[in-house]
């Protein structure tokens, strides 16, 4: 997502300078600050008065942040004063989260000493553990155990930095020279820092994690990085913050600003060719006559140079070959970072990682903004709404957010209530001369031309839709939709509609507003009801004017201004002088007069709520391309026969007067007839049957149509037929079998139960709604071969009539079949390979899914009696299953978990929690289900699930040798040598007598379903496991409370002897208290080792291992690094 900073902050220092002062304060550390000083770095000491006292930290902590760099003179007795290791952590939490600047200097001590292990560092750690345990007081000790573990991690990290190092031998002279190297080297990084300082950021750890992960892996052959994205989201404060953070990283690193703007000035190539060679050689002038020279050179300086390079707003690939030549040329372990407003469009040779920067949310846009309006991140009282309309119209734009909100500080509400009345009319002057950039640096008039018409008129349309009106008026509309894309001034969303942030659709307006300011009848594109009413009720239109919106849609009479009581009726005279109109919306408007006049080019005609009952004949449709009349009052479509050479769309939806479509044979180019909900429609002429190039058929919800045309099968070119929920429907012709093109079939709501087989002349098939005469099954002969999609939803199908033969639907990929009586699937349904999506909810009487496809999506809502559902072969990933709830019978999904009776168990698994069978073979528990939306009780049951065995057991029922502990979280540290191979956990918990809002409300029960959670992290290892059970045991209201018991099955090499292991355990969905929790290793017999708790030291204690065998039916547990 896009990130941006919250303000611009000066820095108070450019040095914080940390270092242990009996060590280094009188002699090194006072002669390096003195140095710096004479330099003019103004420099931080912490001696310079801060009073030692409880606010040191807090003033330690300002002056660290208000500091472009910190040097760490690092020193033998450094890690024995917790000052400083506290002034440690504060740095690098800075250097995490901000870009801040690191120099370690190692004096007279080795480096490899701060890895914590041997030495001097590794005694002092040693001493401050021993001071912590004997604490008396708990929370203190706490306390610090926490201090300790991140001064381990402080050490560890500072220990891999890039450093300087001054030997024990040294004399004072070498100690001088030394110190002349810092300042030179601070002086460097200060003027690599001086691009640009990011404090107080937005979501950008996570949002540049990935970028910082590859420019730390030398393994990677990827040298290139490209972050993209329409102006003002973010690119550059991203980049700028990837600098700061990573430069040091790098011996020789640079930022070129703006490379677009200052490549196209005069000699500006040179100029930036200077730029980087100076930041290479660290010299302040570089001479260079020409471009072709500049090439030279750099590739001379960079030849064995691994670089970090950030490329500011690039807006064509080539450029970079016109800087630096071949891009080949940097050196091994170079990293080149590239922002653009550009899609990229990688070149099939080289090698690049894209970024797409995405806008911000509404929290964090909302956040945003209140920094610059208010100073604060939240808004002052009686400015919330107003703030929220602000982030409404910006969608997460940071640079909008930005400007807005430092426009807005300081005024007053009425004044607020102005500028967003004149928001929603006008862009914003600042914003719109920024983002103009990306439409006036478009290929051509042609493309700058279609982004007007899509920016005024198809925002939210449908991509064909929108192709074929502006094919229709000679625009070459596919490619340039994709040189828009190009130019991330558009997308395409996944249901194929167009997307155009609001900000930037209102830049298009702008530019056409400017065309007349102040007589909208001279504009090329009206949107705007008030421009649109004004020039229609004043007839002041002209030839200028090529498209038109008039919407009344919503406008209540209440909210209409004076004149608005002719909006609804506009006489056709009003369009007389648009002769160039192409494009026309009219809804919920009436026209009076005659049609003689009226615009001859129209290409798009949108009327919805249409009054006319018959399209009359003096209207100009003879270049229509898209006719949409949806909800009109036409009972005809119009008389006789036309001939409309260029219609492609017929959208006639919810015309509920409309009885019959007339004869369309002269309605050659027609790919998509959309009659759905036309109630009264019972005739469509035979003649549909000759038009070759009809593609989409959608006749849902034509409750009175009683036949479809008989010779369908001549429709070579039919992809899509809907005939659900047509009631009356008699009989459907055989002939669609032979439809090759024919991939989508929707027929919902035809009661198959009351239909029977009968052929007709050979070639159909006549089903009649009578009681069938016959127990023969439904023939689906019908069905053509090439067939994609099916859907058969509440067809009250049975077993009988769903007897498909599959086989002969070898390319099914989507079938919903909710809602029909069937009890399992037939076994040639076996035979669908292709089966991606499947749909089975609301069949209450299946019981079992056995032998699936390995289908992407499975839906089994409210099929109650379902209660296996196996796959042909093991699942390569685990499928995305919606079970809401409703399947109170479900025992085992393949895959994902399994239910099985302790009967069955190994008992060995029971002994790891110190149980036979015999003494648990009555109790009965009460358990909530994932996949049910009821609370049961059930005999014991095992669980498992993601390689983990679970029990559920009324009482506290956690094994005597169990290492226990209060807390719902515990870290420790596995005894050196020991040899993991389970894990065992048993948590005791009960009902909390708080109770919380809606636990068990059947809809909000499941938002809160994913709060119960074992997280268990190998912190050595960079390993993480989250397990949340498919069930839960569900204590009664007794006090009697609920113990969950659970076996996680380990290999050898996932958890070891050293490693650092954290638990935590939630089970926050309903009103569960964790009481008490235990902890078993398991591992090979006869090797009793320690492991040591980190969190709770004084359950330190031994642990007897059990049996480590491997068990039937565990599960290796996936693991997510």
């Amino acid at each position: 997502m896009a990130a941006s900073f919250l303000g611009t902050t000066t820095a108070s220092y450019d040095v914080f300078l940390s270092f242990r002062g009996e060590d280094t304060r009188k002699n090194f550390t006072n002669r390096l600050y003195n140095s710096l000083k004479k330099a003019g770095t103004y420099t931080f000491l912490d001696d310079n008065g801060i009073e030692r006292g409880e606010n040191i930290k807090a003033e330690l902590q300002k002056a660290i942040q208000n500091s472009r760099i910190s040097i760490l003179v690092l020193s033998r007795n450094y890690a024995t004063s917790g000052w400083c290791l506290d002034e440690l952590v504060l740095i690098l939490k800075r250097y995490k989260t901000s870009g801040h600047v690191i120099l370690p200097v190692f004096y007279h001590v080795e480096k490899s000493l701060f890895d914590g292990k041997i030495g001097n560092v590794a005694e002092a750690i040693a001493k401050h553990e021993e001071g912590f345990k004997a604490e008396k007081c708990n929370e203190k000790r706490m306390e610090g155990f926490q201090r300790l573990k991140g001064w381990k991690a402080a050490l560890k990290q500072v220990a891999e930095f890039g450093a300087m190092t001054l030997n024990k031998q040294a004399d004072i002279q070498h100690e001088l020279k030394f110190i002349e190297k810092v300042v030179k080297v601070i002086e460097d990084k200060l003027s690599r820092t001086a691009m640009g300082s990011v404090p107080q950021l937005i979501g950008m750890k996570y949002r540049t994690k990935d970028i910082n992960l590859w420019l730390r892996d030398e393994t990677t052959s990827i040298c290139n990085y490209v972050i993209s994205g329409i102006g003002g989201i973010g690119k550059t404060t991203i980049a700028q913050y990837i600098y700061n953070l990573n430069s040091n990283l790098f011996e020789y690193s640079s930022f070129l600003k703006n490379v677009r703007e200052t490549a196209e000035e005069h000699e500006g190539v040179v100029r930036l060719q200077k730029q980087l060679l100076c930041d290479i050689l660290k010299t302040k002038q570089v001479n260079i006559s020409s471009a072709d020279e500049g090439i030279l050179m750099i590739k001379q300086a960079l030849r064995f140079k691994p670089i970090l390079l950030i490329l500011d707003d690039v807006d064509k690939p080539d450029l970079l070959d016109v800087i630096f030549g071949v891009r080949d040329g940097f050196c091994l372990g170079s990293k080149i970072i590239i922002t653009t407003r550009l899609d990229w469009t990688v070149n099939h040779s080289k090698a690049f990682k894209i970024y797409k920067v995405e806008n911000l949310d509404r929290n964090e846009s909302l956040d945003f903004f209140c920094w610059h309006a208010f100073g604060q991140d939240f808004a002052f009282e009686g400015y919330l709404e107003q703030s929220k309309r602000v982030v409404k119209l910006c969608e997460g734009l940071p640079l909008a957010l930005q400007v807005l909100g430092s426009a807005l500080s300081g005024k007053k509400l009425d004044v607020w209530e102005s500028v967003l009345e004149k928001l929603e009319a006008i862009p914003n002057y600042q914003i719109a001369k920024k983002l103009k950039v990306s439409y006036d640096n478009l290929q051509d008039e042609h493309d700058k031309s279609l982004f007007l018409h899509i920016s005024c008129f198809f925002v939210g349309m449908d991509k064909y839709v929108t192709t074929s009106v502006l094919d229709g008026c000679n625009y070459f509309t596919l490619i340039g939709i994709q040189n828009l894309i190009d130019r991330n001034l558009l997308e395409i969303n996944d249901l194929n509609k167009l997307v155009m942030h609001q900000v930037i659709r209102d830049i298009g307006r702008g530019i056409v507003r400017q065309e007349s300011p102040m007589d909208p009848g001279k504009r090329s594109r009206l949107w705007h009801y008030k421009d649109s009413l004004s020039v229609l009720t004043g007839k002041t239109g002209t030839e200028t004017v090529e498209g038109i919106i008039f919407d009344l849609d919503g406008r209540s009479s209440t909210s209409m201004d004076s004149s608005s009581s002719l909006a609804h009726y506009i006489g056709t005279d009003s369009f007389a002088r648009m002769q160039n109109l192409k494009l026309l919306k009219l809804n919920y408007t009436s026209l009076s007069g005659h049609y003689k006049e009226f615009p001859r080019r129209l290409r798009w005609l949108s009327w919805r709520n249409c009054s006319l009952r018959s399209i009359p004949s003096d209207f100009p449709l003879e270049n229509i391309v898209v006719i949409d009349i949806r909800y009109s009052s036409l009972k005809h479509l119009w008389k006789g026969v036309k001939f409309l050479g260029s219609l492609k769309i017929l959208n006639l939806s919810h015309s509920w007067e409309l009885k019959k479509i007339p004869d369309l044979s002269r309605l050659p180019k027609i790919e998509k007839l959309i009659l759905k909900d036309c109630v009264k429609l019972e005739l469509i002429h035979e003649s549909i049957c000759v038009v070759k190039n009809i593609r989409l058929l959608n006749l849902k919800g034509c409750k009175s149509l009683r036949n479809l045309p008989k010779n369908m099968g001549a429709m070579k070119s039919l992809e899509t037929l809907d005939i659900s929920g047509c009631l009356t429907l008699q009989w459907v012709p055989m002939q669609l079998s032979l439809l090759k093109s024919l991939k989508v079939i929707r027929a919902d709501e035809l009661d198959f139960s009351k239909l029977r087989f009968q052929p007709w002349r050979n070639s159909f098939v006549s089903w009649i709604y009578k009681p069938p005469r016959s127990e023969q099954p439904l023939s689906w002969s019908f069905l053509p071969c090439n067939l994609v999609d099916l859907s058969l939803v509440n067809c009250n199908l049975s077993d009988d009539a769903f007897a498909v033969d599959f086989r002969s639907l070898s390319m099914l990929e989507n079938l919903d079949i909710s809602g029909n009586l069937i009890h399992s699937l037939p076994e040639s349904f076996k035979s669908l390979s292709k089966l991606e999506s499947f749909n089975v909810q609301n069949c209450t009487r299946l019981k079992s899914l056995v032998g699936l496809p390995n289908v992407r999506e499975l839906f089994i809502e409210h099929c109650t009696s379902l209660e296996k559902i196996t796959y042909q072969s093991a699942l390569s990933k685990k499928p995305s299953i919606s079970h809401a709830h409703d399947n109170d019978n479900l025992m085992t999904v393949q895959g994902v978990f399994k239910l099985e009776d302790l009967e069955n168990i190994d008992p060995q698994l029971l002994n790891l929690f110190d149980m036979n069978l015999e003494s648990i073979e009555e109790t009965e528990v009460k358990v909530k289900q994932f996949t049910s939306s009821r609370k049961r009780n059930l005999p014991l049951q095992a669980l498992y699930e993601q390689g983990v065995f679970s029990i559920f057991i009324p009482g506290n029922r956690i094994p005597s040798f169990f290492l226990k502990t209060m807390h719902r979280a515990v870290t420790f540290n596995i005894a050196p040598n020991f040899k993991v191979q389970g894990l065992s956990m048993a948590t005791f918990y009960s009902n909390n007598t708080l109770k919380i809002n809606g636990a068990d409300d059947k809809t909000k029960s499941r938002d809160y379903w994913h709060a119960n959670r074992v997280e268990l992290r190998n912190s050595t290892k960079g390993l993480t496991w989250v397990h949340r059970p498919t069930i839960l045991g569900v204590p009664e209201d007794n006090n009697e409370g609920m113990t969950w018991l659970s076996h996680w099955n380990f290999g050898t090499t996932l958890m070891e002897g050293g490693d650092e292991v954290k638990i935590t355990v939630s089970l926050k969905s309903y009103r569960f208290t964790v009481e008490e929790f235990g902890l078993h290793l398991v591992g090979d017999v006869g090797e009793c080792h320690n492991f040591v708790m980190v969190s709770n030291p004084f359950f330190v204690r031994n642990v007897v291992p059990g049996d480590s065998s491997q068990r039937g039916g565990l599960y290796k547990i996936p693991t997510w690094s």
